[in-house]
């Protein structure tokens, strides 16, 4: 059994539940926070500090590794005097591998630094089965168990050095308030020295230093608290800073005329002067230019200021401004003499800086400063000549409607008044008109007036305009009218009419007096192309039908020709306006052609299709039969006919348009039966024509090329 272990070692008492509660688990055997995270106890202010660790599952005593029941705290010494300790358990037990807390609270004024913790316990171990033992007095660091507590300030918060001793807590006692040696005064630019007499664990004067002496610069009341014996005691010092300080003050000007002098004094109250001259009172007067300076003392402390004097020429050179001035009769003129003399005296008796005159004539100030004098002279004229007023720009002025042109008096008048009741120096007019302006300088006056003609911008309108359709070759003259001064069209034209053939939007910019205008309304060209004619012949004989392309045209006429060549056969027109026409070969066999036009009335007139004269086989004389075969055919056609009597005939082969593709025979064939091959291999495909034709007609048979 555990023997009965006296707790003590600033125990607060009252163990329990309520103190602390324990985490469920912690990452590792030891004390958290570590103790280089646990806060410092900081002097004179509460602390209250939970600390949890987890106890090891087993111990080791003289080389046996035996399992822990419990261990019991029995004390926990050099806590910082002022603070107590106890735990979340009434026992103040913690089982093997269980995890328990500890919670330390008071308020310290213990020794500013680390103090390293002897955690006293009772370890309770199983060293065979039902065998516990229990070894008391065990200083838990034997366990690899080591804690710090450390004490600072709201400023300062020392760092554990493990290696370091640290401190030993103090007995709880009482202290006395120390001694301070302190210079009662000190100079401005210096600093005294405070010192709290006497050997304490801690100093913490008022302006937040915590060392036993300390080095000030402004005068006040510092007050140290000390700390000893876990008690505090504190005693104040007053040091008065003396600010000295001087100020050289003249009694007139330091630049002065040779032969003038000046007082330089530092003031009264020091108890002692040293000038840079050797003088040792209180003032000094100086006749010469140079830098002087004096040091004071005051209170054992001292001070300096330096003033410059300069010595100028005798002779002054003012300048009065203007120097020559003109006005008109009723005006007047002002003469300025210039800043910075004593005195001034105009030659018309007036005493001011600045004279003002209303008469013509000469006028002379005398200035002063110090013993230095100097003249100068200015003119005044009186005229009555109106001023001369030249208004810009000059006119007659000539703009445009719109713009806004600035007219400008000039500068350095006195007023303005302008005939549109404005009174700048210039006016903007933006409509036509005479202006005047009256000007007015030191009581004369004058005027000017400019003629300002603002033209109307021209506005021309191009005829044609708007869409403008044309067909390939064609062109159209735009006009822009005529009484312009200049024209620029969009295509580069000057003149007040262009021609265009290309498609394009045109435009035109005409001036007139000067003035700018572009077109209201644009002509807009389009060149269409033109349509592409042609004509298919279908062969249904003895009837031909022809189709006319493209369809949808607007018109199409047909022409119709019995030679190609037209010196023998003219292209007579057939006023049938439709896409397609139905011809026999009989009575309309020759050359057909057909003329188109579209919408937008272009035109095309197609290439001529021939429609072979035909006529029926009992019609063609001399002819008794003739035949194909095979048909269809895809390599050697075999023609084969009977004539009754010698005969001059052609045998061709045609394409449905009546265009010769192949020449079969040709020349004189005797009474009988005739039979030629023709080889039709290189042929596309399709439905072909074989024109028989002799000096009595001509008869188509049709076959298809396979």
């Amino acid at each position: 059994m555990l023997a009965s272990t006296l707790v003590q070692a600033q125990y607060c008492g009252g163990s329990g539940t309520s103190v602390c509660v324990p985490p469920t688990s912690l990452p590792a055997v030891g004390f958290y926070p570590s103790y280089d995270s646990l806060p410092c106890a900081q002097l004179s202010s509460p602390f209250d500090q939970t600390i949890y660790f987890l106890a090891p599952t087993t111990v080791t005593q003289q080389g046996n590794t035996y399992p822990l029941n419990f261990i019991q705290i029995d004390s926990i010494e050099n806590l910082p005097c002022g603070l107590c300790w106890r735990m979340g358990n009434a026992q103040n037990r913690v089982n093997g591998g269980a995890t328990a807390c500890v919670r330390i609270t008071g308020t310290t004024n213990d020794a500013i630094g680390q103090f390293k913790l002897r955690v006293i316990v009772s370890a309770n171990v199983q060293i065979a089965p039902f065998v516990p033992l229990t070894v008391n007095n065990q200083n838990a660091e034997s366990l690899g168990v080591k804690y710090w507590i450390k004490v600072g300030t709201p400023s300062f918060c020392p760092t554990v050095d493990t290696t370091a001793i640290g401190n030993t807590k103090s007995t709880i006692g009482t202290t006395s308030a120390p001694t301070i040696s302190a210079p009662a005064a000190f100079c401005s630019g210096q600093s005294a020295t405070i010192t709290a007499n006497g050997t304490y664990d801690n100093y913490v004067w008022s302006n937040g230093a915590l060392t036993q002496t300390i080095n000030v610069t402004q005068g006040g009341t510092y007050t140290v608290t000390v700390y000893d014996n876990c008690a505090s005691a504190s005693a104040s010092v007053n040091v008065t800073l003396n600010n000295t300080s001087v100020n050289i003050q003249a009694n007139g000007p330091t630049t002065f005329c040779q032969g003038g002098s000046v007082t330089l004094n530092a003031g009264t109250g020091y108890s002692s002067y040293i000038w840079s001259n050797g003088a040792t009172s209180s003032s000094i007067n100086v006749t010469t230019a140079d830098t002087y300076s004096v040091t004071v003392t005051q209170n054992g402390c001292s001070a300096t200021d330096n003033e410059l004097v300069t010595i100028v020429a005798n002779n002054l050179n003012p300048t009065i401004t203007p120097s020559t001035v003109d006005f008109c009769p009723g005006g007047f003129a002002n003469f300025d003499a210039g800043l910075g003399y004593d005195s001034y005296s105009w030659s018309s008796g007036e005493t001011d800086q600045v004279l003002t005159v209303n008469s013509g004539g000469t006028f002379t100030v005398t200035v002063t400063l110090g013993s230095c004098s100097g003249t100068a002279t200015a003119t005044a004229n009186v005229s009555s000549l109106p001023l001369n007023v030249n208004a810009q720009p000059a006119g007659p002025v000539l703009g445009c409607i719109g713009d806004v042109i600035t007219l400008d008096a000039g500068s350095n008048y006195d007023s303005y008044l302008w005939s549109n009741n404005e009174q700048s120096q210039t006016i903007e007019v933006t409509s036509s008109g005479s202006f005047s302006v009256v000007a007015v300088k030191n009581g004369c006056f004058g005027y000017d007036t400019v003629q300002v003609i603002l033209n109307p911008v021209p506005s021309p309108e191009i005829i044609p305009s708007g869409g403008i359709p044309l067909c390939p070759g064609e062109s159209v003259t735009l006009n822009a009218g005529v009484g312009y001064d200049t024209y620029t069209w969009s295509n580069g034209a000057t003149t007040p009419t262009t021609s265009v053939s290309s498609s394009s939007s045109y435009n035109v910019t005409v001036t007139q007096n000067g003035c700018s205008g572009n077109s209201i309304n644009p002509a807009i060209v389009t060149v269409n192309p033109n349509p592409i004619a042609s004509v298919s012949i279908i062969n249904n004989s003895p009837e031909f039908t022809l189709k006319a392309s493209p369809l949808g045209m607007t018109t199409y006429q047909w022409q119709y020709a019995q030679a190609q060549d037209t010196t023998t056969g003219l292209f007579l027109p057939f006023n049938i306006s439709k896409d397609t026409l139905t011809v026999d070969c009989a009575t309309q066999g020759g050359y057909w052609r057909v003329a188109v036009v579209d919408a937008n009335l272009c035109k095309d007139t197609s290439y001529y299709a021939t429609v072979p004269i035909c006529t029926g086989l009992e019609d063609v004389i001399n002819l008794t039969s003739i035949t194909l075969s095979p048909n269809p055919a895809n390599h050697l056609l075999t023609v084969k006919y009977q004539l009754n009597k010698i005969s001059d005939l052609q045998l061709n082969i045609i394409d449905l348009t009546g265009r010769q593709i192949l020449k079969v025979a040709t020349g004189q064939f005797g009474q009988g039966i005739h039979k030629q091959t023709v080889d039709i291999a290189a042929l596309p495909s399709g439905v072909y024509l074989l024109n028989f034709n002799n000096e009595n007609g001509s008869f188509n048979l049709r076959f298809i090329k396979e």
